[in-house]
């Protein structure tokens, strides 16, 4: 992965993150509730989850050398 593509993930994942309600609306009660509820606190675990696998893969596309036109490094 360029890193390029680390940049563009990440915007991705901090769209998407903004579209997932924290909460359920008030006006909803119930199992039904509390089960979306749970499965919107996964999805926005899971944005977090997938932002420090970028991180990492940030790490990992700054320790690849640069070679010839491969331009792996960190883009400025």
């Amino acid at each position: 992965m360029f890193a390029i593509h680390v940049i563009l993930a990440r915007t991705s994942i901090k769209q998407a993150a903004t579209l997932v309600p924290a909460l359920v609306p008030g006006t909803w009660t119930g199992g039904a509730a509390e089960a979306c509820q749970r499965d919107l606190d996964d999805a926005l675990a899971s944005f977090v989850a997938l932002d420090d696998l970028l991180d990492q893969a940030d790490s990992a596309v700054d320790a690849v050398p640069d070679v010839g036109s491969l331009a792996c490094g960190r883009v400025s």
